[in-house]
């Protein structure tokens, strides 16, 4: 930061056993000035500070960076943990995961038909889900609950019992629908319960009644059989307790270790697991699950091996200080091994996910499950997945092969993917080809084959693996099987339906043994475009926007509301899912002249939401069916002192809460980041906001390529899907790749990198560029390219507050950026503060 204020560090990782015993040597700062200098400043309990002053940069500084943080203490916090009957309850202080930056205290008192409990609670909490104070719930004068607690953030902080909980019993004149039940969700409400002390609100609650929360466990890990530990308290999230003996066999060495401890019943399976290299090498366990606190205290039957060979083979290697090893022999399976598998990972207490995979041709049939168990000694190994983000070929194509470039994969997508698809419908024969990103849980390499007909059926080739560029190779050309193998499955094909009725059969042949029901959607290409639009009237016409990779459905809304005989007409274009779609007429009536009703119209093409929809006609046939009713602004509730008479097909009286906008905000995904890739939270945008975007920024200077990424919320008409780029000069430009869309959450998917084009397109502009002023004067002129066709100007503000200006080439979407306009550009974060466009560049000579 300055001569007295700087930080260094000296770092070193390793891959083995107590690697990192060894003492570093002294971290020596190089104080060489590099000659090199970048805006500074310092400041303590606020996350930016103004740059008044420079730094001199030393030894391989080379870039300006902005920081900001936390400074704590120390971390993680240290809080008592127990669970206890009565007011107050006495436990050990424990440490909290990473995560969880808060002690919690509770003490809940619960009448259930007169019979009083009082129980406690202390632990560990996160700030976001723990509230200070009171809750409380009335059933009816036999059956309430309520509760005290505090939150607190220091080690130990909840050490001290809470007050006693004392509830209020003095009636507030509320009243609520009430009912109570056990062994469901849902109870009818046929009486009232009357409302007492701070009770204001009526609410519906369900949930799971346990014999208290958290769980607690056996914890140990021990050679031999059995061992023996302390319960402890599982986290919150952890519901199952666990008990594991593995036996390991290494070249005639044999090992047998045991475990107990906490874990999530969807990731424990009680059972037998077995593995087998060859026969001096192998690995076997028995797991059980409960959840109960203790229930893994008793020691498990030993684990026996079945050493009898079933018949099966598969191709087997063993290797260490490797990822990979090359099947040059055979394992003879024992007991009830069926599977093949090929797995890596580290030598260490516990591996996860272990994933099988078919690698010989023979009975045995991949498996996509994880398994999760204990594994006690050296064997194998290497986790998969771990590093930088995987790179595949991306294409898609008519014919058995096509060819794209490598792209960077989303950060859960571990495997590359080529497919080659056959179709026959009426006996045009159709072959596509694609390449790209997956997850290994997805992705199963194999054939695939279904009948529905001897002149409509359909099968594809697929192969799924792990490295960069890893599917590049074309795969062989799908052979179907043609020969029919004697069974006979219902059939039946249609289209622009989900369902057929089967009326004739299907001779099955080569591998297909299974009869199968299949619905999905048929389109040229992915993802859909729709158009987008939200107006006032009957009639709104938008662009032509793609959606979101989970949106297969194009919708069109239109909505008409009167209140107290003014009556509004709203019509909305935009995507969605057709899981959430549903083309049908909805009315709700408050009063006479209190109503709303829309329609809506769901399909699944491009464009297909294009016509407006015939205007909404509300039936107003009286049908002898009457609600309660009311209607308040400003409010949550209200207290029905009338009787509505319905209409039409409105046969249910219901209750609605809500916010009264322009429309319900949308959620987005928000985040701002270094690199092509970031994920962030989903926030509400404002009430304008209609739009969620996603960027992916290229700064090139001096050579230097800095790539920045973005999410959230804007409105549409701010929004422009496509490419834009900025140039001052050969090694000075910037450009981004955009995506808007108008669904909830629709924003999260990553973007393609931007990929600048580089052919001169004859055109120049005047070019110059400054940093900490806001004007400068060309000098000079740069050539164009690609699609940048207009001169511009532009001045802002480089984060943290330096100015600065440039003259140069861009693409016309450049001219309708606004002032405010926030553009990541690496580390920093580039205010646009004005963007004048020139007229058009010049083809040759000066510019203009």
């Amino acid at each position: 930061m300055n001569p007295e204020n700087y930080m260094g560090s000296r770092r070193r990782c390793c891959q083995k056993d107590g690697c990192n015993q060894d003492p570093l040597p002294a971290f020596v700062r190089n104080q060489t000035e590099n000659g090199l200098r970048c805006p500074s400043c310092i400041a303590a309990f606020t996350e930016t500070c103004t740059a008044s002053e420079e730094a001199l940069c030393v030894g391989e500084e080379t870039r300006c960076v902005a920081v900001s943080g936390l400074v704590q203490p120390g971390y993680p916090l240290s809080c008592e943990v127990c669970v206890g009957d009565g007011p107050s309850c006495t436990g050990k202080l424990q440490t909290c995961a990473p995560d969880e930056d808060s002690c919690i205290i509770v003490v809940t008192e619960t009448n259930r038909k007169a019979s009083l409990a009082v129980t406690s609670y202390k632990g560990c909490a996160k700030s976001s889900e723990c509230e200070s104070g009171l809750f409380g719930i009335t059933m009816n004068p036999e059956n309430y609950m309520g509760s005290r607690r505090r939150c607190c953030q220091k080690d130990g902080c909840n050490q001290d019992p809470l007050p006693a909980f004392v509830r209020n019993h003095t009636e507030n004149g509320l009243r609520c629908p009430s009912c109570i039940a056990a062994f469901t969700e849902t109870c009818t409400a046929s009486e009232e319960a009357l409302c007492v002390g701070e009770e204001t609100r009526c609410v519906a609650v369900s949930g799971l009644v346990q014999p208290g929360f958290p769980l607690s466990c056996e914890v140990c890990v021990g050679d031999g059989p059995s061992c023996t530990g302390k319960l402890q308290t599982c986290a919150p999230d952890e519901d199952s307790c666990v008990v594991v003996v593995t036996e390991t066999n290494r070249k005639a060495s044999l090992a047998v270790t045991s475990y107990k401890g906490c874990a999530k019943s969807s990731e424990c399976e009680s059972g037998l697991f077995g593995i087998t290299m060859n026969p001096e090498n192998y690995m076997g366990s028995r797991r059980r699950c409960c959840q109960k606190d203790g229930c893994n205290q008793d020691p498990l039957p030993a684990f026996v091996r079945n050493h009898t060979e079933n018949g099966l083979r598969c191709p087997s290697c063993i290797a260490a200080f490797t990822e990979t090893c090359t099947a040059s022999e055979e394992a003879l399976c024992v007991g009830e091994e069926t599977r093949c598998v090929a797995v890596s990972g580290l030598v260490q207490p516990v591996l996860e996910t272990w994933n099988c995979r078919v690698t010989h041709q023979s009975i045995m049939k991949p498996s996509a499950k994880p398994e999760t168990f204990l594994l006690a000694t050296a064997l194998l190994c290497t986790l998969l997945g771990l590093g930088y983000s995987l790179s595949c070929e991306v294409c898609v194509g008519d014919g058995p092969s096509c060819t794209g470039k490598l792209q960077t994969c989303a950060p859960d997508e571990d495997s590359c993917i080529a497919v080659v698809t056959e179709t026959n419908r009426k006996a045009s024969l159709a072959v596509t080809s694609y390449k790209g990103c997956a997850k290994s849980s997805e992705c199963e390499s194999g054939l695939f084959g279904i009948t529905m007909n001897p002149e409509n059926y359909m099968g594809s080739r697929r192969r799924c693996c792990q490295k960069d560029g890893c599917n590049q190779d074309p795969l062989p050309a799908f052979m179907r099987n043609h020969t029919e193998n004697g069974l006979r499955c219902p059939s039946c094909i249609a289209a622009f339906t989900e369902t057929c009725t089967a009326s004739e059969e299907a001779l099955c042949v080569g591998e297909e043994t299974r009869c199968v029901a299949l619905s999905g959607l048929v389109q040229p290409g992915y993802p859909l475009s729709c158009e987008m639009c939200i107006r006032n009237g009957a009639i709104c016409i938008g662009e032509m926007k793609p959606c979101a990779l989970d949106e297969d459905t194009c919708v069109v809304i239109m909505t008409e509301t009167n209140n107290k005989g003014s009556v509004d007409v709203t019509s909305y274009k935009g995507c969605s899912k057709s899981s959430k779609c549903d083309p049908a007429f909805l009315s709700f009536t408050v009063a006479p002249e209190n109503y709303m009703g829309s329609d809506t119209h769901c399909c699944q093409s491009n464009g297909c939401n294009k016509d407006p929809l015939p205007a909404f006609r509300r039936n107003l046939t009286k049908n002898g069916l009457r609600c309660p009713s009311c209607s308040t602004f400003l409010k949550e509730t209200c207290t029905p002192t009338d009787e509505t008479l319905c209409f039409g097909e409105e046969t249910r009286c219901v209750t609605v809460t809500g916010l009264m906008h322009p429309g319900h905000p949308l959620d987005c995904w928000v985040c701002i980041s270094p690199g092509p890739f970031c994920h962030g939270t989903m926030q509400h945008c404002a009430p304008e906001e209609d739009t969620c975007m996603a960027a992916v920024y290229e700064t090139h200077r001096v050579g230097d390529v800095l790539v920045s990424s973005k999410k959230g919320c804007t409105t549409s008409s701010d929004c422009d899907s496509g490419f834009l780029s900025f140039n001052d000069g050969p090694e000075s430009n910037i450009g981004s790749t955009m995506r808007c869309c108008q669904s909830n959450g629709c924003n999260k998917d990553p973007l393609p990198a931007f990929r600048r084009n580089l052919t001169k397109n004859g055109l120049r502009c005047p070019s110059c560029s400054t940093f900490l002023k806001e004007t400068c004067t060309p000098t000079d002129e740069t050539l164009c390219f690609g699609e940048e066709t207009r001169c511009v100007t532009v001045t802002g503000l480089m984060h943290p507050g330096v100015k600065f200006a440039f003259w140069g080439c861009a693409t016309e979407n450049a001219c309708h950026i606004k002032p405010g306009t926030l553009v990541p550009s690496g580390s920093h974060l580039l205010t646009i503060k004005k963007i004048s466009c020139l007229p058009s560049p010049q083809a040759s000579g000066k510019a203009e």
